[in-house]
């Protein structure tokens, strides 16, 4: 854990562990074809059948959608560092690219899961809790974006902050919350997308109204993981059917929930089965969104930016707080 991010010197990032494997999503051939449809057609799935999907090692991370293999961008430049292991990418929990977009310069930010080969032999997506140094790390390149003019594109995919004593006396709760004031008083347009689970406040840090959001189709987003919820409320670890009837009754945590809520305006279609089966559908659905919102927002003064995302986020609080009880 004293490992040095080669990307950032000085800070530091969590040693890869051997038998993790990088995703060759792209090199295989796509199921489906065609052109996208509008309005797009969505699943509407049982919580616990996307919780399985947005948990599969298959479907894209954020390096996955920066590739520019994936056609989302004309090109990209990684400011994230990765090792080659077991033939394979890995980067940190954290990672950031300078790309192309439209033949303009866009500053990606995403929360980075790793695909990893389990004793049988076979793969399971791992969320790495991202600590006080990516945050770090995270604020350095928003405030080198915002430098160079460039418009912000959050991609958030995390079960939480690492919780451990060190990251906590670390001021890992100050760092978030600079994270999110920066976002608030960011001077260019932020557009933040939920590719698959968004908890805590860590994943607060990128699923975030500001100027425009989405989530994919089957993305998830909670106060924590709903393994901790369930902790918290009854004192020990759930048993599958206990997480089962937990997530049930959380309807608000989907994509269709918060589009009412008006925490997000719009939600990518993922394809019949999830994003993992052919993820081009999810990219060009997304493509054409961030495509229409940037055009619109990046004629939008400075001032006119953060006085939306002020009023946004006071209405979203509205919606979604529970009235204290009366006394």
């Amino acid at each position: 854990d004293k490992t040095s991010r080669p990307d950032r010197p000085g800070q530091r990032f969590l040693a890869w562990i051997r038998g993790k494997t990088g995703g060759k999503i792209w090199d295989k051939e796509s199921p489906a074809s065609g052109e996208i449809v509008f309005p797009p057609k969505l699943e509407n799935l049982p919580i616990m059948e996307r919780r399985t999907i947005i948990d599969n090692p298959d479907r894209p991370t954020a390096a996955d959608l920066i590739d520019p293999r994936s056609g989302l961008f004309d090109d990209a430049f990684f400011l994230s560092n990765s090792i080659r292991v077991d033939g394979a990418d890995q980067y940190p929990s954290i990672v950031a690219a300078i790309v192309s977009f439209d033949k303009k310069p866009l500053c990606v930010i995403g929360q980075q899961t790793q695909r990893v080969r389990d004793e049988t032999g076979g793969e399971k997506k791992v969320y790495l809790p991202q600590q006080p140094k990516d945050w770090r790390y995270m604020q350095e390149i928003m405030e080198f974006a915002a430098k160079k003019g460039l418009p912000l594109l959050l991609l958030g995919d995390t079960r939480g902050a690492d919780p451990s004593p060190n990251s906590e006396s670390g001021d890992q709760s100050a760092y978030i919350a600079r994270i999110i004031q920066l976002t608030d008083r960011y001077p260019y347009p932020v557009l933040s997308v939920n590719i698959g689970m968004d908890g805590s406040g860590g994943g607060e840090t990128f699923i975030h109204p500001a100027d425009a959001a989405a989530d994919f189709e089957n993305a998830l987003s909670g106060v924590s993981a709903p393994e901790v919820q369930s902790w918290i409320m009854t004192g020990k670890w759930p048993e599958e059917r206990d997480l089962e009837q937990l997530l049930i009754q959380q309807r608000d945590v989907t994509a269709e929930g918060r589009l009412k809520t008006g925490q997000i305006d719009a939600i990518i279609p993922e394809g019949k089965g999830g994003a993992h089966r052919d993820p081009r559908i999810s990219v060009r659905y997304l493509k054409t969104w961030i495509h229409d919102n940037l055009e619109e927002l990046s004629r939008t003064p400075t001032e006119v930016l953060r006085e939306r995302r002020w009023e946004r986020g006071s209405h979203v609080n509205e919606l979604v707080t529970v009235p204290s009880p009366k006394s």
